[in-house]
This record gives structure tokens, sequence and C-alpha cells, in this order.
């Protein structure tokens, strides 16, 4: 996906773009395996670039998804609180959001929950209309189709196995599907082979450890429950 609109928007200002992909097709990897929220800004730290790309990239992709009928819904999202204990974390959470940019956030008691959501049993909950869904592979899509109309070029099982730095800019190794090798110099390259990233990184001469570059999986809970509404 962060590939994608990359080419579009490199494409669309008139720079000359290959987009190489180790798949056999677009989206495959992590951009397949998402939720495809589309988050309102509620967790993260007020001011933080997280809070401030969250909150602008939230209103510029529902405005794109409505332009190029990208199928979407911004059905909103309950955050529950299960025990009363639970309720001023929500005010708290309320808070943050508010000052990220997410709009119309609203604290309801349990049987405002229960109204919009009969088989949930809260305390409370979060109310967050400006949160929804959207198909990630026809965004992906959109994305693809738009940079190949200003001129980019998609290509297909083509894996980058070295980097390395030129006069005026990079030589790329790249290996298709064929094992047949071949050499691209540009003048610029966007990493953005997501949980590869690190090691794309690496063949580009990067300390990926000194840095703090290297993608360490972990599994993370929010301590939150989470409800997307479908009454809206």
């Amino acid at each position: 996906m962060v590939g994608l609109a990359a080419a579009a928007a490199l494409a669309r200002a008139g720079r000359d773009v290959l987009l190489l992909e180790r798949r056999a097709g677009l989206g495959q990897e992590i951009s397949s395996r998402n939720s495809e929220v589309i988050h309102a800004g509620l967790y993260y730290p007020e001011g933080s670039w997280k809070a401030r790309l969250c909150s602008a990239g939230r209103d510029a992709l529902y405005a794109r998804c409505e332009r190029l009928r990208i199928p979407h819904r911004r059905l909103g999202k309950l955050v529950v609180a299960t025990t009363p204990g639970e309720v001023d974390a929500l005010e708290q959470l309320r808070a943050r959001g508010a000052a990220n940019g997410a709009p119309g956030l609203e604290i309801l008691d349990g049987a405002a929950v229960r109204a919009r959501e009969p088989a949930v049993h809260a305390t409370a909950a979060l109310w967050s209309p400006a949160t929804g869904i959207v198909d990630a592979a026809a965004l992906c899509a959109s994305y693809a189709a738009e940079a190949e109309s200003h001129g980019a070029v998609i290509a297909l099982r083509s894996r980058v196995v070295a980097i390395e730095p030129r006069a005026g800019g990079w030589r790329v190794e790249v290996v298709d599907a064929e094992r047949s090798g071949t050499q691209v110099a540009c003048g610029a390259v966007v990493n953005a082979a997501g949980l590869a990233a690190d090691a794309v990184a690496e063949r580009a001469g990067f300390d990926v450890e000194g840095r703090g570059y290297r993608i360490r999986p972990v599994e993370v809970s929010s301590g939150w429950t989470s409800v997307t509404s479908r009454s809206s």
C-alpha cells in the first residue's frame, strides 16, 4: 500500500518511476493482512507525528474513496469499558482523541451501547463516528492505476538482492522469477518493503541495528475491547 501510494505520488509529480514487487500480485503481504480499518486517531500521543498523520490521512482517505468510488463505510466504532473502573480511562481516551482531531467523540452509557449493538454488554463506551473500513485490495488497485496512468512501470516477481550507492544515486540489482538478473540505475530508492524493509535497508549498506531500524515482531494488546458498529 505505501509503495503503491508513493509510486502514484512520484509519477503524478513527473518522476520516472519503477516499482519492484517480489510477489506475483500487488498488496499480497502485510497490506492483505490488516484489519482494513480507517482509524480516527484516538490512541497516539498528542502532537506526535502518528497523531497528526492519522488525522490528516483519515480525511484524505475518505475523500479518495468517495472520489474514486473505492468501497468503504464510515460506520463508527465503540471502545468498550466492561467495568466502572474503566470509565475514567475512556474519558482520558476521549480527551486524547479530541486533541488529535478525531471528530464527534462521545461517551455512551450501557443503555446507549446496547441500543447501538444489542449483543454488546458494557458499562460504558467511547463512540468514534469517524472510524470506518475500506477495501484494501481496491485501494491498492487505485494507487496502481494512478501510478501507471502517469507513466510508472510496475514489475512483478522482481526481488531486490543488492543496492549500492553510485554517483548521483543508486544501483539496484534485481532478480526475476526465472532468476534472471538485471541492474537498475536510479536517483532515489523508496524502501516500502513492509516486514522486509530492514533487510532491504541492510542491502543498501545501512547499519540497521545501530539506527534502530530492525523490525522485531511482537504481540501487543492495547487493553481495550473495540467493536465496529453496524448500525450507522
